[in-house]
């Protein structure tokens, strides 16, 4: 991937929103960064109520960490009405687990439709390239606002 190009290609451009990015987001646990991002998604309908809940039901049977300081929780697709994905960049690491974590993905899928469900993949696909180094998390944690955050998403 050439420098500076856009980590996602435009089909999944749809997935990001600058109301779900938050950028110096400062938290002391899990449970109140995910109450932020999943609160955010539900005031503009994205996800139902019960999103929050699925999301920490899914956080008791197994952690999220996937290493480098991110966390890439999710919840159940049944509580989401329109896939999104809501990023958090905190100001300051907080435990999430084990693990001392500063990136966070909160992932709202759907997977009701073949083009979601294709869109979803290549998002994966695209996603492990964006924190596949620890140049490129610095890059995620130098972004001054969520419009900044957005833009280098999408650009």
């Amino acid at each position: 991937m050439i420098e500076n190009a856009t980590p996602f290609s435009p089909e999944c451009f749809i997935l990001f929103s600058p109301e779900f990015i938050f950028t110096d987001l400062e938290v002391k646990t899990k449970e109140e960064c995910l109450k932020i991002m999943s609160q955010a998604m539900e005031e503009k309908h994205v996800v139902t109520e019960d999103f929050y809940d699925s999301v920490m039901d899914r956080e008791s049977k197994t952690t999220t960490t996937i290493g480098n300081g991110v966390s890439l929780p999710h919840g159940s697709p049944t509580a989401v009405n329109e896939s999104k994905v809501g990023i958090a960049i905190l100001k300051n690491p907080i435990m999430w687990d084990n693990e001392q974590v500063q990136v966070v993905f909160l992932l709202a899928f759907r997977l009701s439709t073949r083009d979601e469900i294709s869109r979803i993949q290549m998002f994966y696909k695209e996603y492990v390239t964006l924190i596949d180094s620890e140049e490129k998390l610095e890059k995620l944690k130098s972004m001054k606002s969520n419009i900044e955050l957005y833009k280098y998403l999408i650009q």
